[in-house]
C-alpha cells in the first residue's frame, strides 16, 4: 500500500492488484477483488461489474494492467481519471455527482433527474438497511463535464 503523508497534495491511498480480468483493465476503470474461488488471495481483481456497484469494488486502476500483470488502483482519495461512458446518450456530469457503475463493466456515469441520482432499478425497492452495504463505497465527481462518448474525469474514491 502506498499513501501520500505529507507535502502539498491531498492525501490518497493506492493498492496494488493484479488483474485476472479477460482483457487490459485500462485506466480510470472501476476494479473489484475477486473474492471467491480456490484461488482467492485478496490481490486477483477484474473489471467492476456493470450497471451497480459490487460489494468487492476496490478503486480505480491508476494505469493500463495488462492480463495477469500488477497494477496500483486509487482506492481512497483523488483518482485523476474516472472513466466515463454516455451510456448511449449525451449527460452532463456535475461536480459533486455520485457516479454510478455504468452498462459497460468498469466504467461510470451520473444522471440527475430532480436532483434524484439514476440508479439501477433492483436497487430502487431496497431498505436504507440493505441499499448501505451495496453504496458504501463511491465514487464522486471533481468537476462538471457534458459528454457525448467515453472520457475521463477527475474523482473521489471511497473504496476502503
Amino acid at each position: 500500500m502506498n499513501t501520500a503523508q505529507l507535502g502539498s497534495n491531498a492525501e490518497k491511498v493506492l493498492v496494488v492488484f493484479k488483474n485476472v480480468d479477460a482483457a487490459t483493465v485500462s485506466t480510470g476503470l472501476g476494479v473489484n477483488l475477486m473474492a471467491s474461488g480456490a484461488s482467492c488471495d485478496g490481490i486477483q481483481s477484474v473489471k467492476q461489474a456493470a450497471t451497480t456497484y459490487n460489494k468487492y469494488f476496490f478503486g480505480i486502476s491508476k494505469s493500463d494492467v495488462a492480463v495477469n500483470a500488477f497494477g496500483l488502483a486509487t482506492v481512497w482519495g483523488l483518482a485523476d481519471s474516472v472513466a466515463l461512458s454516455a451510456v448511449g446518450t449525451s449527460i452532463t456530469i456535475t461536480s459533486g455527482d455520485q457516479l454510478w457503475p455504468s452498462s459497460v463493466a468498469g466504467y461510470f456515469f451520473s444522471s440527475s433527474a430532480n436532483d434524484v441520482k439514476v440508479v439501477n432499478a433492483a436497487l430502487s425497492a431496497l431498505t436504507a438497511a440493505q441499499l448501505f452495504p451495496a453504496t458504501k463505497n463511491y465514487v464522486s465527481a471533481v468537476n462538471s463535464i457534458t459528454i457525448s462518448a467515453q472520457a475521463y474525469i477527475k474523482g473521489i474514491v471511497r473504496a476502503l
